[in-house]
């Protein structure tokens, strides 16, 4: 009967630790394909950016290449975190990498005058990274302030 017992027990509580992992697999996955989605998002959203800087760059007084060499820096890290979530290797400093070049992008923005359309498409792109950031547990240090201001860490 004691045998019977340990049996069972030992059944269920297999059960609850199989149960368990399974509902934390699906919670990842979850995060990640939100976190995907951000990171998709801040892709599409850095394509914008680059052109509206390009627009605006013949009526405003910045060095384009300066804002360009910014924007490549920061479109290459989203990219390497995309590769790196479609391949399950993405880690915290991945996602730090991107929000620090954010970080330069909006330093530029507070220190040079850019376009309307330019500072739309990045205010758009900080709130992207906000939410990346949040994923991640990190913090922002926006420059610039303005509307969508992250957390000033």
């Amino acid at each position: 009967m004691r045998a019977i017992r340990k049996t069972i027990f030992m059944t269920f509580l297999l059960a609850l630790v199989t149960a368990g992992l399974a509902t934390t697999g699906f919670a990842q996955f979850g995060n990640d394909a939100a976190i995907r989605d951000v990171v998709r998002r801040i892709q599409t959203r850095t394509d914008s950016l680059q052109r509206a800087v390009q627009n605006a760059a013949d009526r405003n007084n910045y060095r384009v290449d300066d804002i360009n060499r910014l924007i490549v820096d920061f479109e290459n890290a989203a990219n390497q975190l995309d590769r790196r979530l479609g391949s399950r290797r993405a880690s915290t400093a991945d996602a730090q990498t991107l929000i620090d070049r954010g970080v330069q992008i909006d330093t530029f923005f507070a220190n040079n005058r850019l376009g309307a359309g330019s500072r739309r498409e990045w205010q758009a792109i900080r709130t992207d990274l906000d939410q990346l950031a949040g994923y991640y547990n990190l913090g922002t240090r926006w420059g610039s302030g303005g509307i969508g201001a992250g957390n000033n860490n």
